[in-house]
């Protein structure tokens, strides 16, 4: 059971972390998109980038979360048994 918690604060600690960070660099894109009105169908645009930044940041949190859960549940094992 503890490796489960282990597994869950992982992935949710990574999600927690990326997501300010990927939600900053979509928001410096949409700003720089404002700013040229010429380009062709914004909305559109900006509602890409931001199911990409929605599929990133799952991603992210897997990647890491499954990173993180490795290594601490061997410390724990390690450690603990």
């Amino acid at each position: 059971m503890k490796y489960f918690f282990i597994i869950l604060a992982s992935y949710a600690s990574v999600y927690l972390c990326v997501s300010p960070l990927l939600d900053a660099r979509v928001q410096d894109v949409i700003e720089g998109l404002e700013m040229r009105r010429r380009a062709a169908d914004i909305e559109a645009y900006i509602d890409h980038v931001v199911q990409a930044l929605n599929r990133s940041k799952l991603e992210y949190a897997l990647f890491g979360g499954t990173l993180i859960a490795a290594l601490v549940s061997a410390g724990v094992w390690l450690l603990g048994d």
